[in-house]
């Protein structure tokens, strides 16, 4: 189980650092290596946050037909995942792993269609009924991906 912190919680920490640094810029403070620590810090946490947002934003703004080939089409379920699923469900990132759970295919169309806590739904402008039953068929019968270090069977 993955922690995960709460915005206000984050905002908080941000709103702490931007005070310090503050603090440290009008003069309270001679420390030159703690102001260019807090500055560097707060430049890091506004770039991360600016990056999840704008890929985030992309990828709910963009039809998930632009990954797909030319003609506008899917080669197979394991394509759609890769392209489409992997970002936020390989490693457990963002979403839960997928693989390897047995997950029943019309489980998992239920979820792509309405959604589900911070999964979005993905209506049929996004990805074709077609798609969509392959990739399903392709993550309920899709082995567990194995762990670093550890070999298959042993």
């Amino acid at each position: 189980m993955r922690a995960e912190v709460e915005p206000t919680v984050t905002m908080a920490a941000l709103s702490l650092i931007l005070a310090r640094s503050r603090a440290v810029l009008d003069g309270v403070s001679n420390d030159k290596h703690l102001e260019d620590e807090m500055v560097a810090s707060a430049k890091r946490i506004t770039l991360k946050w600016s990056l999840a947002v704008g890929i985030s934003s992309l990828a709910c703004l963009l039809p998930l037909t632009a990954w797909a080939g030319a003609d506008g089409s899917w080669k197979n379920g394991a394509e759609v995942y890769a392209k489409v699923c992997g970002y936020c469900h390989e490693g457990g990132i963002v979403g839960p792993v997928l693989k390897g759970r047995k997950l029943p295919p019309e489980y998992i169309t239920f979820i792509v269609r309405h959604g589900l806590r911070a999964m979005p739904a993905f209506t049929a402008a996004f990805i074709d009924d077609e798609a969509l039953k392959g990739v399903a068929d392709y993550i309920s019968k899709s082995a567990a991906e194995s762990k670093e270090g550890e070999e298959n069977g042993r």
